[in-house]
């Protein structure tokens, strides 16, 4: 074997073994995230001093957001109309910020969550969130049609979805957007 052949072996497999660490790297973010978002629908980070905490919903896909106990578990009514969470960002600390994506739980996974929100803390395992993420939560774009919902056993469209991206042209330090 030349030394080019060696050199060119070498990089065949510097280039596979970056595509499978790109691959872990992408799974280990979905649960990562996943439960992170499963953490937030569930309510349980929201006991704090002075009350729950507001998290932003919009029941028009997008078009409008308004506040509410994070303690909802998309989607809810919201005057006649099925709210879900919507997930905002920032560039400019707030002045502007975009919806990234919407999100809620499938009928089966609202009534998983609510089952388990009922049990005492000592019979609640973090397991069953994380299984209930990867079954029950869905998201998509704003303003996608309703069968672009997606879950995230499709990451590459899940990842596609969720992962922030400011509106062309703009740019600055991407922070969330918070009530």
């Amino acid at each position: 074997m030349s030394v080019s052949d060696k050199k060119k072996s070498k990089k065949a497999s510097a280039k596979g073994g970056n595509k499978s660490l790109v691959i872990v790297l992408a799974l280990a973010m979905i649960v990562a995230v996943g439960g992170l978002i499963v953490y937030e629908i569930s309510g349980d980070n929201r006991k704090v001093a002075g009350g729950p905490q507001l998290a932003y919903f919009t029941d028009d896909d997008g078009k409008t957001i308004f506040t509410a106990s994070a303690d909802q578990t998309p989607p809810f009514d919201h005057n006649g109309k099925q709210a879900v969470l919507a997930v905002c960002f920032t560039i400019d600390g707030g002045k502007t910020h975009w919806i990234q994506h919407l999100q809620r739980l499938n009928l089966a996974g609202r009534k998983a969550l609510e089952e388990y929100k009922k049990r005492k803390p000592e019979e609640q395992d973090p397991i069953d969130l994380t299984r209930l993420n990867n079954e029950a939560l869905q998201v998509k774009a704003p303003g996608a049609p309703d069968q672009e919902w997606t879950q995230p056993s499709n990451y590459k469209k899940y990842i596609q979805i969720i992962t922030p991206k400011p509106p062309a042209g703009s740019s600055g330090t991407i922070e969330p957007y918070t009530p």
